[in-house]
């Protein structure tokens, strides 16, 4: 009998199992959802969190004048850090209003920055709150508010400014040639109006004719960036200096020369040597970028169905969204091999900044070389005239450095270039500094560039000045090296290098479907 009885109650269980597996596949399985196995581990996103605030927590004295900033672990959605969500407030009790003022977010350095629009109260204790309404892209917010607070002093910041880095170091020896960014950051915030080129100059020794160039200058790091309008001459020695001329936003004029403990100003450089690269190497220096199908300064965005085939590298900026990897829904791709049948693909291993793999060394070093390269590019001399108003459809093109102020192709147009038998040629197509290339094609009027007579996509180079767009269903062959932004849209086929944000500013974003308008990327 109680034989019978365990018999009964083997198939009852039996029953339950069975009910509960039926109901499973209903909620999950059945409808393209998933069950997790009890106890298995679900994996975590870390929250962004803020890293490094200044004024330090607990500092005292600060100037009543001082702007408040805050960087974060990763990049943020500046649109999400506003008064509602950063706010600087007397401590109170209770807590005063909120100081008004202006916000601007560098995603470069991740950083913050609030400048209120008046002098804060002197000798006042403030608080300072970034609360969980602060996100980054993905819509992750903080994980708890931060706050600190810091005690003003009695007075303005009113010593004068001083450099307080430079770029190159002073008795650098190996600078490249084709260097664009030769740079002093200052203590304070500078008057732009006297940043120019009378008081920021740049010249060859033993000569003293200054070197020609462009000045610009980031109000959020206090940089001022001289950019040489031509490549510098080898193996020659620079002396670079910031005048007294240079003053901050109250009239102080730039400490000259540096004292002691910090940069020198005036300082020097020496150039790097001239070589002839052997025939075989790329016509412009890769470095270690040379293996990477992308490559960028400031992220990653794919939609639809994307592959790349080859290595990625982010940094310093590592945000990688695949929008549709997650059957459909958006999540991360932020890991050394990955693939997402609705999403993207990758042949090859993704790097980024802080990456466990190595801790971000590869992708900087990656990322770093991309910057050189374009550097390079920007400063090959023009060995073709200027292309008729700048449309590359339509016409056919022998090896040479051709450059316009920006570039097109038509919809539906041709790009032809004819290597003339020579499978070493090479093609260089430049716009100046602040110029885009724009390519119009759609999945209707598809555009090409079409290689004739052994010319090879390795040897084809797009060097832009500012952002790049490639259209629905291009094939495109060549090598893409922009400042800042480069797009491409859906079904577009590109045999060659995708390397962005070389100036810092601007992601890389490519855009698909669900088949068969698939958007590939091949390194030649």
């Amino acid at each position: 009998m109680k034989r019978f009885e365990a018999h009964k109650m083997y198939i009852f269980l039996m029953v339950i199992m069975g009910v509960f597996v039926s109901l499973l596949s209903a909620c999950g399985g059945g409808g393209g959802g998933s069950w997790t196995q009890p106890g298995a581990a679900t994996p975590a996103v870390a929250a962004p969190a803020v890293t490094v605030v200044s004024p330090l927590n607990g500092a005292v004295g600060v100037f009543i004048d001082a702007p408040i900033r805050a960087t974060f672990s990763e990049t943020m959605d500046p649109a999400t850090i506003s008064a509602a969500t950063f706010t600087v407030q007397a401590s109170g009790p209770p807590l005063g209003t909120a100081v008004g003022g202006a916000f601007s977010f560098n995603p470069a350095i991740n950083t913050v920055t609030f400048k209120p629009a008046a002098n804060l109260a002197a000798d006042t204790v403030y608080t300072a709150t970034i609360t969980t309404g602060a996100k980054n892209p993905a819509g992750k917010a903080l994980a708890q508010n931060h706050v600190w607070t810091f005690t003003t002093g009695l007075t303005v910041n009113n010593s004068p400014p001083t450099v307080t880095n430079i770029f190159p170091a002073d008795a650098s020896t190996g600078v490249l040639i084709t260097t664009k960014s030769i740079y002093a950051e200052f203590s304070k915030d500078m008057d732009q109006a006297t940043i120019n080129l009378t008081t920021f100059t740049v010249q060859a020794l033993p000569d003293t004719a200054l070197i020609g160039g462009t000045i610009a200058y980031d109000a959020i790091a206090n940089r001022a960036t001289f950019s040489p309008t031509a490549s510098l001459t080898p193996d020659t020695q620079y002396t670079v200096t910031v005048t007294a001329g240079a003053k901050d936003l109250s009239g102080a004029a730039l400490a000259v020369p540096a004292a002691a403990g910090l940069p020198k100003n005036p300082w020097t450089f020496r150039t790097a040597a001239a070589v002839v690269p052997p025939a075989s190497a790329l016509a412009i220096n890769l470095g270690k970028a040379a293996s990477f199908g992308i490559a960028s300064r400031a992220g990653l965005t794919s939609t639809g169905v994307t592959v790349v085939n080859g290595d990625i590298a982010l940094s310093p900026l590592a945000t990688c969204s695949d929008a549709t990897g997650n059957a459909g829904a958006s999540q991360s791709c932020l890991s050394k091999i990955y693939s997402s049948p609705t999403g993207m693909s990758v042949n090859g291993s993704i790097f980024y900044a802080g990456d466990p793999f190595d801790n971000g060394v590869t992708a900087a070093a990656v990322t770093t070389d991309l910057t050189a390269a374009w550097n390079e590019g920007m400063a090959k001399v023009n060995t073709q005239p200027a292309i008729a108003a700048g449309e590359i459809g339509g016409k056919t093109f022998v090896p040479g450095i051709y450059e316009n102020a920006n570039l097109t192709l038509a919809a539906g147009a041709t790009a032809t270039l004819d290597a003339q038998n020579d499978p070493n040629a090479v093609f260089i197509f430049k716009t100046t500094l602040g110029g885009d290339f724009v390519d119009s094609g759609t999945l209707l009027l598809k555009s090409r560039i079409v290689l004739l007579n052994q010319a090879q996509a390795k040897n084809v180079w797009f060097v832009i000045g500012r952002d790049a767009t490639i259209g629905s269903g291009t094939t495109w062959n060549g090598n893409i090296l922009a400042n800042r932004t480069v797009t491409l849209k859906d079904g577009s086929t590109v045999l060659g290098r995708v390397l962005g944000g070389a100036g810092g500013a601007g992601a890389i974003t490519l855009t698909g479907a669900a088949g068969p308008s698939v958007t590939t990327i091949t390194v030649p």
